[in-house]
């Protein structure tokens, strides 16, 4: 079975409304390129790549690279050698996207579907996501508005439309004195029955971050998610003693995120440095990669939750293989940024939730195949990409709003 065709489709599917984090003003769509392999005996396979949504990119460059790059180097390579073909791409975006595309060929040959292939125990037919809560600005049509004053009702509907029954909030968009009253807000609008997690977003120094979970402490949290930056991209060390400053000074569980490498899991482990680690599909360079990461860290007691940033609905269905493969080594409910976009490029539409919970397909593979409608749709041709620039200039422009550097993302209180 050999890799006969690679087709690439670039596209832009719009937010809500643009987010506001510690990172600034998100562009106002997902921009995703979404690749899809046959096989010689006509199998296809589906994966999915792309830049995060607060960083300039340039129009093309994803499929121009994976037609000069990738097409070379996986035509009539076995999509069984995934992690050959990895490795034959450096293990970059690029190569994440290739092997969810190879998995699912591979699901589709043996006739399973992927979270069977990779480990899970029997039938399993749901999993827990928690409903992902973002202060935003206006959309293009003056609706989709998330301020300060109207994160708890925006809970509370997130919570109404789909039964969830967790909650995040990322915070790191205002000051902290401010955000601490909006939490608690939350948590009386939410009751005790829902569980609550935050996410400042690495915004806070060590000391802001132990003073506001002092003030939040009675709030039952389930956990606290890089309340301070703890590892970047490309970081070699993690600040564990920052985190475990943090975690020893209250009783609000600790989430550490961006440490998706194994050497930098060692570190908190060796530390003790967190009580949760977050896995990521695309940051941990994969799904193998991610599922190793995960039993890793469940083997030291760790808890582990999916991270969702950049994600479609490629994406979002192998978080949902990946969470039904790990079952009970997967404690917390899965992060859903997913339901910020207003659509969705497979067939049959966006993916649902029903009584918090998102089905496992059943169908082998992924489950999944995309919708040539959908894609063009939402292509991202030079006339969308120049709308869409200039009403984020205008955003970062009326709002005084750009990329920070990594000096100027930290709090105080």
């Amino acid at each position: 079975m050999r890799i006969v065709e690679l087709e690439a489709f670039e596209v832009a599917v719009p937010f809500r409304g643009p987010i506001v984090s510690a990172f600034g003003i998100s562009y106002p769509a997902r921009i995703r390129t979404f690749v899809r392999l046959t096989t010689e005996n006509g199998i296809t396979g589906i994966g999915e790549a792309g830049p995060s949504a607060t960083h300039p990119y340039v129009r093309g460059s994803m499929p121009a690279r994976f037609e000069r790059d990738v097409r070379p180097a996986v035509l009539g390579e076995s999509p069984i050698d995934h992690a050959w073909l990895a490795r034959k791409l450096y293990h970059g975006p690029d190569a994440v996207a290739i092997e969810l595309a190879c998995w699912d060929i591979v699901g589709k040959a043996l006739d399973v579907p992927l979270y069977r292939l990779w480990g899970g125990r029997g039938h399993v037919a749901r999993v827990p996501l928690s409903a992902y809560a973002f202060f935003r600005l206006p959309n293009a049509s003056g609706e989709g508005e998330v301020d300060l004053a109207g994160m708890a009702e925006h809970c509370v509907a997130l919570r109404a439309a789909s039964g969830f029954r967790t909650v995040k909030v990322k915070l790191g968009a205002h000051p902290p004195c401010d955000e601490i009253e909006v939490v608690r807000a939350v948590r009386e609008a939410l009751g005790p029955g829902t569980a609550l997690r935050i996410d400042p977003n690495g915004s806070w120094s060590v000391a802001t971050a132990v003073r506001a979970l002092h003030r939040l402490r009675d709030l039952d949290l389930e956990y606290v998610e890089e309340p301070i930056r703890s590892a970047g991209t490309g970081d070699n060390a993690v600040d564990t003693a920052g985190l475990r400053r943090v975690r020893s000074a209250g009783s609000v569980p600790i989430a550490a995120d961006h440490c998706y490498r194994l050497d930098l899991l060692a570190q908190i482990v060796r530390d003790d440095a967190a009580d949760v680690v977050l896995v990521d599909v695309f940051g941990c360079g994969g799904p193998a990669r991610a599922l190793h990461y995960a039993r890793t860290a469940a083997t030291f007691g760790l808890g582990t939750a999916m991270h969702s940033g950049t994600e479609l609905g490629v994406g979002q269905l192998a978080k949902i293989h990946l969470q039904a493969a790990l079952g009970e080594e997967m404690r917390h409910a899965s992060d859903a940024m997913y339901f910020e976009y207003v659509d969705d490029v497979l067939a049959g539409g966006p993916l649902r939730v029903v009584d918090g919970d998102m089905a496992v397909p059943q169908a082998p593979g992924l489950g999944a195949e995309l919708d040539d409608a959908a894609l063009a749709r939402w292509e991202l041709t030079d006339a969308r990409k120049r709308d869409l620039d200039a009403y984020w200039g205008d955003l970062k422009g009326e709002i005084g709003t750009s990329y920070p550097s990594l000096d100027h993302l930290v709090r105080h209180y």
